[in-house]
């Protein structure tokens, strides 16, 4: 039967062309319609994407709807409407909907409602007549009962470049069934037929999907668990596809090889709603009208506060306040308080308006959440003391290592939480390396006395070597340069070079994201310097690939004056001047730097430009650390090679303390030390505040372990790599001495 519904409805059958192709052309001749302005306004609080990302993924979608091509022949037109043909596109699946639940005798949500225009009316009867038929043949394998059949035809109607588009990413059935299991559900729902169960972001409804077909074999009635069960989703196109799964779901269930089709069924609790500010876009529905239940389960929107519309983060900041999330003031707000995820912000509004006092709260977050510093702290203080809004946290699954969305390389965990109690800890903490194998860790504080501190993760082994709270280093680490997003800019190749101090560049426009021209000219040598890239650094061995012309002064942190540019690099500032326009709207430029010359940089301070320096690469999967020293070159003097933002530094003055601090970092137990309080592979993986949690010592000549870490690290540096494994072995010993 499912494999019917996708032949006769998906995107490749003449019904699809022909049903799209006609209601775009009506729709796109009379785009003022209110339905269709009603869905746009939906449409936009539903992706929380801010009305210009939202029109511009709209032409990036058009564009990928190869499979109505037929209809858009003209590209100027396909830009222009490409919310009429989304809008086309889900009138039909619409009409679908509709045409099922006619057929299972149960009544649609009311957002259906949105898709009535009079121009689907003369499509309806068709789809009602293939639908009729499908039903005919009674094909239905009791294994097809209770999948997600609506979410899987609307994939076959939108390609995944399109749904990726529009922040649709669904949850995979095997994560939801986790998630039931770890939250107790089954328990809860034998002792009690009426448990009541939330998906605050339902989607297409795999989470009360889940829930149904075990309420369905515990034999539960349908008509009691159509009572017990609510989804809300802001995206009206989710409303329909969950109802009709769900609807589908009970009215098609088998017991002992009958298939039962209950005369009535009470409404679905399936509506469109707002859970974060709780309110209903379409109804007067509010918290009182649902009640409190006993789970709240679901997967809530991924989404940054700084990719919210501007209207959205208006009305929901006194949310965010309340609740202890963050604080937009001030340097907070501009460097990582407006780092929060919106998903943080339902976990808070969603136990507060409908949770039970020990209900339990079981949610899909990302893994970032638990051991990033800002993006984090307000959200890990779970309620803090005020009691009726404290969350104890049960336990926590870490799927880092499995891609969890199969369009998404996100870092994903699940967390279970019981409502009126404080977090206590040790957390059981579970890192998952499959579906089906994990291994038992904890998670405390890194600062035990700071609440809301990023999460220290390791496993039981080793949990009592560092169960002493972290202590900071001696040391004080910085990122490398940063062009702020003009790499193809600063970055250059030499072509040649004459005894005049001169030297002709040229530009490497394919490192930027934005399109460049190449330019070859002649500039100053005195402003240029080998660059250690990302990619140039690796265990004790780091080699510049390319060059970066560096025009800023460390002491103001700006760039050089433009008088002083003119005066004394008037062949550097021409080169730079062909691109002034790109780097004037860099946005980092508009939004900090403004008044500086329009060359400026980031992150450029004395210590950029140090001798001697240990480089470390971040969003890695480990530490691979080197000592960097001036580098003679063809150029008139040796220089100070300087690393790109990427990496990561210390700066020392003496060449033994550099080579004791590689062999340091490169070792297991600073291994452990750092995936401990950040996520392996992510953006704060080995940045400079690793060094918080980290406790280096400073170098001491007198320390004899440390002069042994210094002969070792000066050994792995000089040979080849695949020499250093037993040199490895001997800095990991003195390395656990030290650190564990």
């Amino acid at each position: 039967m499912i494999t019917e519904i996708f032949r006769s409805f998906g995107a490749a059958s003449a019904l699809a062309r022909e049903t799209v192709s006609h209601l775009y052309s009506e729709l796109a001749a009379r785009s003022d319609m209110p339905g269709f302005l009603k869905w746009q306004s939906l449409r936009f609080d539903a992706t929380a994407c801010d009305p210009v990302i939202w029109q511009k993924s709209y032409d990036q979608i058009t564009q990928k709807l190869s499979i109505f091509d037929a209809i858009l022949t003209d590209n100027e037109t396909r830009t222009k409407n490409s919310a009429a043909l989304l809008f086309a596109v889900e009138t039909y699946f619409a009409l679908i909907a509709q045409a099922f639940f006619d057929q299972i005798t149960q009544t649609p949500p009311s957002i259906i409602e949105l898709y009535n225009w009079p121009e689907k009316s003369k499509f309806a009867q068709s789809i009602a007549a293939q639908t009729e038929q499908i039903f005919a043949q009674k094909n239905l394998h009791p294994t097809q009962c209770g999948v997600d059949l609506f979410g899987a035809l609307y994939a076959k109607l939108l390609p995944a470049v399109v749904r990726k588009q529009l922040g649709e990413f669904y949850t995979p059935a095997w994560l939801a069934e986790h998630l039931l299991d770890v939250a107790g559900f089954d328990a809860a729902m034998n002792e009690s037929k009426s448990v009541r169960l939330l998906d605050p972001a339902c989607g297409s409804g795999t989470f009360l999907l889940a829930a149904v077909r075990r309420m369905l074999h515990a034999n539960h009635s349908p008509e009691q668990i159509a009572s017990c069960i609510t989804g809300f989703d802001l995206n009206p196109i989710a409303v329909l596809m969950c109802a009709a799964n769900v609807a589908f779901a009970l009215t098609s269930h088998h017991t002992n090889n009958r298939r039962l089709f209950p005369d009535t069924l009470p409404p679905l609790q399936i509506v469109c709603h707002d859970s974060i500010r709780n309110v209903s876009p379409i109804s007067e529905s509010t918290t009182k009208t649902f009640g409190e239940f006993d789970f709240v389960v679901g997967n809530p929107p991924w989404v940054m506060w700084d990719k919210l519309p501007q209207d959205y983060r208006e009305q929901t900041k006194p949310l965010w306040q309340r609740y202890g999330l963050f604080n937009l003031s001030g340097k907070e707000s501009r460097y990582g308080g407006a780092k929060k995820e919106l998903a943080i912000l339902m976990v808070a509004t969603a136990s507060e308006h409908f949770l039970k006092t020990g209900g339990k709260l079981a949610m899909v977050l990302p893994q970032t959440i638990l051991q990033t510093h800002k993006t984090g702290n307000g959200f890990r203080q779970f309620g803090g003391d005020d009691l009726p809004y404290q969350l104890k946290v049960l336990r926590a699954d870490d799927f880092s290592a499995i891609r969890v969305f199969k369009d998404a390389a996100t870092k994903t965990a699940t967390l279970v939480f019981e409502k009126g109690r404080p977090t206590t800890y040790p957390v059981p903490y579970f890192c998952w390396q499959s579906p089906t194998q994990y291994e038992c860790c904890e998670a405390v504080p890194v600062a035990s006395e700071l609440p809301g501190s990023a999460w220290r993760v390791v496993t039981n082994d080793i949990a009592s070597n560092m169960a002493k709270p972290a202590q900071s280093s001696d040391y004080t680490a910085q990122l490398g340069a940063n062009t702020g997003g003009a790499n193809g800019v600063y970055w250059v190749e030499i072509i040649s070079q004459n005894a005049k101090g001169f030297v002709t560049v040229r530009n490497l426009a394919h490192c930027s994201k934005q399109m460049l021209p190449v330019v070859e000219a002649e500039i100053e040598a005195e402003l240029l310097f080998p660059l250690l890239r990302w990619r140039d650094v690796d265990r004790f061995s780091a080699v510049p690939s390319t060059w970066a012309i560096i025009v800023q002064d460390p002491a103001t942190r700006m760039g050089l004056p433009f008088e002083v540019m003119q005066t004394q690099y008037p062949k550097t500032l021409a080169f730079l001047s062909e691109f002034e326009t790109q780097l004037r709207n860099r946005a980092a430029f508009k939004k900090f730097l403004h008044d500086a010359p329009f060359y400026s940089m980031y992150n450029i301070s004395r210590e950029t430009f140090a001798p001697i320096k240990v480089v470390w690469r971040r969003m890695d999967t480990r530490i691979r650390a080197a000592v960097v020293t001036l580098i003679k070159t063809s150029l008139a003097q040796s220089r100070p090679v300087i690393a790109q933002e990427t990496c990561s530094m210390i700066a020392v003055s003496d060449l033994d303390e550099a080579h004791y601090l590689a062999a340091l970092l490169n070792s297991e137990a600073v291994h452990q030390h750092v995936a401990a309080f950040s996520v392996v592979g992510g953006k704060g993986f080995g940045s400079p505040g690793m060094l918080s949690h980290l406790p280096l010592r400073k170098f001491d000549a007198n320390n004899e372990s440390h002069q042994q870490l210094t002969q070792l690290g000066q050994t792995a540096s000089a040979c080849l790599p695949k020499e250093r494994d037993d040199v490895l072995e001997e800095i990991n010993v003195f390395a656990k001495r030290l650190l564990l």
